[in-house]
């Protein structure tokens, strides 16, 4: 999940202490509802909503919010595509890097 997070808060250009704190800025609900967008594909409601210190009802909140917006908002439609392009762009990193350890450890 740290990986999201990254990706979601260099994107939004916000730091993480702002998106797990308990401000209630737009941009920082704006960042979160993203983080559960993401987050929630491959982790629990509960997991998802320990990692920003919020209960699992908040992620739920947030996923609705996030899915309706994706109905008629077209920014939030490409906000999500770059973000989604940057978790890419780190899994080939991650994987890169583990073929060069394998390759490493052979010699």
């Amino acid at each position: 999940m740290e990986a999201i997070l990254t990706a979601v808060c260099q994107y939004l250009e916000i730091s993480k202490s702002e998106v797990i704190s308990k401000c209630r800025g737009r941009n920082l609900v704006t960042a979160r509802m993203y983080f559960y967008f993401f987050a929630t594909k491959k982790n629990s409601l509960s997991d998802v909503g320990r990692f920003l210190n919020r209960q699992h009802a908040t992620v739920i909140n947030g996923l609705n919010r996030v899915n309706g917006y994706l109905q008629y908002d077209a920014q939030v439609m490409h906000d999500l595509e770059m973000i989604n392009l940057r978790l890419e762009g780190y899994n080939e990193l991650v994987i890169e890097k583990l073929n060069l350890l394998e390759l490493c450890s052979q010699n």
